[in-house]
């Protein structure tokens, strides 16, 4: 679906399933992300217009030909990001992503773009206390995911920030290994300090409250079904009764038992609102 609003910016939302009855996964992990390169080509839009993707994975830290299946993808979106990506831009660019598990039979794309007529800069996002992912040491990942940890959609008086399922690790290295209320703590404290300085370098409202308060919906993956009520405890003390979404889903690592995405909207110091 492709929106233009009356001040000339534009969106685009992409959702595609994938038929892989007849072919591998390694074919059906390149198939999608072809095809929404394509789709964003269809609707004029390209690679750098992308804010947010999320791929589902059947199987992800399952095995194929002897290979992982999440680092067989991270081959094919290396490969895809290279041959799409504007050599004469400004450095790396890598959008926000979320790459989770799932039980269907073939790799599942969709993504969020977002451009303008007139400058509106989409920075990535880095949390201090964690390498980047696409900078991942090949011990904690043979292919490094090409993603931030969220990308800010800098208007004039305010922004939308959108975090990347994020989950419990420090540096590259998961922390809180089979501790459910552990990990789901040390995620959300990830969150927190990846908005908050997001919102310094940006001259964002940055305040404790103002961080958690600018935070207006949440996806939290859960990879045990028992765990629910223990996670949903700990994100309803801290979200509030903002939205939330719980999917019980497998992470990209065995031992992550917990990854949460968001929606942030902060405004500018002393900018008010966009409206």
């Amino acid at each position: 679906m492709a929106v233009e609003l009356k001040d000339g910016n534009q969106w685009l939302f992409i959702a595609q399933d994938m038929d892989a009855k007849e072919t591998t996964f390694e074919k059906s992990a390149e198939l999608s992300l072809t095809t929404m390169f394509n789709n964003l080509a269809h609707f004029d839009f390209n690679y750098h217009h992308l804010l947010h993707s999320w791929f589902f994975i059947p199987q992800i830290t399952g095995y194929s030909d002897q290979n992982e299946r999440y680092q067989i993808f991270n081959k094919h979106r290396r490969k895809l990001i290279s041959k799409h990506s504007d050599p004469s831009g400004p450095g790396s660019f890598y959008p926000a992503s979320t790459g989770i598990g799932s039980r269907s039979n073939a790799v599942w794309t969709s993504a969020v773009a977002f451009k303008s007529n007139t400058p509106i800069p989409a920075h990535m996002m880095d949390n201090e206390r964690q390498v980047p992912a696409h900078q991942y040491p090949e011990h904690e990942s043979i292919e490094a995911p090409l993603f931030s940890r969220g990308m800010c959609l800098l208007f004039e008086k305010s922004s939308m920030n959108f975090v990347s399922g994020t989950a419990s690790i420090l540096n590259a290295k998961t922390v809180h290994e089979n501790d459910i209320a552990g990990q789901t703590r040390q995620t959300i404290e990830n969150i927190h300090n990846l908005l908050t300085q997001n919102a310094i370098e940006h001259n964002l409202e940055s305040s404790s409250a103002d961080v958690k308060e600018s935070i207006k919906y949440a996806t939290i993956y859960i990879k045990q079904e028992g765990d629910y009520p223990a996670v949903k405890d700990i994100c309803c003390s801290y979200f509030g009764d903002i939205p939330m979404s719980y999917v019980k889903a497998d992470i990209c690592r065995d031992n992550l038992m917990v990854e949460i995405e968001c929606i942030s909207c902060m405004n500018i110091n002393g900018g008010g609102t966009d409206g």
